[in-house]
């Protein structure tokens, strides 16, 4: 009997995958925002190099607006490898104020990050970096449920370049996957110099929102960091 050549393309078939180069955008459609608080926006630029989306928290402190996929699209699970990344740029309004998130994480909504610089909520599914109020360095998360780790990398957060930042979740058995944490295609080290990974453990894990940026001031001066690239990718 001949073998099916199931071709070079198999398994770009077999994985459901977001890309965007936000050559144009429409809230609720592929990408829903937010930006209840007075004074917050999320706004596409088409016109400039590259065109992105805008994000602006206002001069107001907890302000907080975020881009994330409209559906929760993505979840932990076995002999299903999970990836995402986003090409984003942000400069501090003032030194170290800004609270920003990337990566996946169920229910994305307001107070993703908590106030006062305390991080990511409590409960969640989700993997990510981020970067708190009063911190300089992307710190890398994962979660299912309350069981959460975090360890901060030796990686500078923002300036005046944008950077890729991205995640990776492995499925290693039945039950448990391992996360791994990249900027500008290098995987993340903690303060002993050694590459960072985290393992999850994911019976009853949520679906998740991909979520190329989450943004929260930290004080009365407006954040505004842009994402002109996302794409987050999972095997079907």
């Amino acid at each position: 009997m001949r073998v099916v050549d199931r071709g070079p393309y198999y398994d770009k078939r077999r994985t459901f995958f977001i890309e965007d180069n936000f050559g144009w955008y429409v809230d609720i459609h592929q990408w829903t925002k937010l930006a209840a608080d007075a004074g917050t926006s999320v706004a596409h630029v088409g016109d400039g190099v590259p065109p992105h989306v805008l994000l602006t928290t206002g001069a107001t402190d907890e302000n907080e607006c975020m881009l994330r996929s409209t559906n929760e699209s993505f979840l932990f699970a076995s002999d299903k490898p999970l990836f995402g990344e986003a090409r984003i740029q942000y400069a501090e309004a003032n030194t170290d104020d800004a609270n920003v998130f990337f990566g996946f994480i169920d229910a994305a909504g307001a107070n993703l990050l908590v106030d006062a610089g305390a991080g990511p909520k409590t409960t969640a599914s989700g993997v990510g970096i981020f970067k708190v109020d009063g911190g300089t360095v992307w710190k890398c998360w994962s979660s299912k449920s309350t069981t959460q780790t975090t360890t901060a990398s030796t990686k500078t957060a923002g300036g005046t370049a944008y950077q890729v930042l991205a995640v990776e979740a492995q499925p290693v058995n039945s039950t448990e996957l391992m996360c791994y944490f990249l900027v500008d295609g290098e995987q993340l080290v903690d303060t002993n110099g050694k590459p960072i990974s985290q393992l999850v453990t994911f019976a009853s894990a949520t679906e998740m929102h991909f979520v190329p940026c989450y943004v929260k001031a930290g004080g009365a001066n407006s954040e505004t960091p842009k994402i002109s690239n996302a794409f987050a990718s999972q095997l079907r």
